[in-house]
């Protein structure tokens, strides 16, 4: 019998996939990353933004051949093709909006959309049948988990005010997210305003074309095929981020829109030393992996827009260090 609140809670938590791929990055030293944030920060989804918080770009990098590559595929008249990768936060507040201006300019500035996989196909009813299936413990949470981490989980759980045994039908991957989405929800964001979604929108009202670079299954599969003990570690380290360590919903959404970089490479890399597996597996594995595919669409000569989730644009195995090290330019945008 599922113990989720209701089947709508499931659902959301379905809609709400490409939350997963920033997930457990809050996990460490949140605290100080707080401590070392400019006083000028944000606390809350609605608060007010300095003039120099409102004029940063969030996150945001050029993309171009070197020079001597380009020059040898186009005519010295042409311009390069310039590119544009843009880190998300796949869940927003409503006053994230309307967006820094950058942002509007990296959309304007291309012609195509590339996501991390396709929203259409996650909302899907059988997609999201799938998943729910895929999720379910026929024995039960408490048999497949450690007794001191399933007590951690209902202490946190309890300090929710959510009911007894919330996830006890269930893998302890999706608990984790369930755990997670409901905190930000409960923090003012919304699927419905983050990043990803809010340019997807658009770029089908302006008849874009949209790819991706991962399949809706592949995501499905990061969790589904993961070990009992990878379904722990990333239980753990979800616990951890979301208030054993005194963590605020609303850094991770301080961190995308101060732009501090620093901030969340340095809970990226916290999580590497503290859950290697879950960090491989979540993070620079999907990084690697989409490598390939990005080096054959930034040959194109049409300029993309190019957006996927913060987490992986930072930190020693990042997306923009990747393609450096193919021989790109990347460029940070401030």
């Amino acid at each position: 019998m599922l113990r989720l609140a209701d089947a709508g809670t499931a659902r959301a938590i379905v809609a709400g996939l490409l939350l997963l791929s920033s997930l457990g990055v809050d996990a460490g030293d949140t605290a100080a990353a707080r401590t070392a944030a400019p006083q000028d920060t944000v606390t809350a989804p609605g608060a007010a933004l300095s003039a120099e918080a409102a004029a940063a770009t969030p996150f945001s990098w050029t993309v171009q051949r070197t020079p001597d590559l380009a020059a040898a595929e186009q005519d010295a008249t042409r311009a390069p093709v310039v590119h544009q990768l843009v880190g998300s936060v796949h869940l927003l507040p409503s006053s994230a909006y309307p967006l820094p201006p950058g942002l509007d300019q990296a959309y304007a500035r291309t012609s195509a959309l590339v996501l991390e996989t396709d929203l259409a196909a996650l909302q899907e009813p059988a997609f999201q049948q799938q998943f729910l299936q895929r999720a379910q413990a026929p024995g039960g949470l408490r048999a497949i988990v450690e007794p001191a981490l399933y007590q951690r989980l209902q202490q946190r759980t309890a300090a929710l005010a959510l009911p007894d045994g919330y996830c006890d039908a269930f893998r302890a991957w999706f608990c984790a997210l369930s755990l997670e989405l409901f905190e930000l929800q409960q923090a003012g964001v919304d699927g419905d305003f983050g990043l990803d979604q809010h340019y997807f929108q658009r770029a089908l009202r302006d008849q874009r074309s949209v790819r991706w670079l991962e399949e809706p299954g592949q995501q499905l599969a990061l969790f589904t095929t993961m070990s009992d003990v990878q379904s722990q570690q990333f239980l753990a380290a979800t616990l951890q981020g979301l208030g054993e360590d005194g963590a605020d919903p609303n850094e991770l959404l301080r961190q995308w829109r101060l732009n501090d970089q620093p901030a969340m490479a340095r809970n990226v890399v916290d999580l590497k030393r503290r859950y290697p597996d879950v960090y491989d597996r979540l993070l620079a594995a999907r990084n690697r992996a989409w490598l390939a595919r990005l080096d054959a669409m930034l040959g194109e000569s049409r300029p993309l827009l190019i957006v996927v989730g913060a987490a992986h644009l930072v930190g020693p195995d990042s997306v923009p260090a990747l393609l450096a090290a193919q021989g790109w330019i990347v460029t940070p945008q401030r």
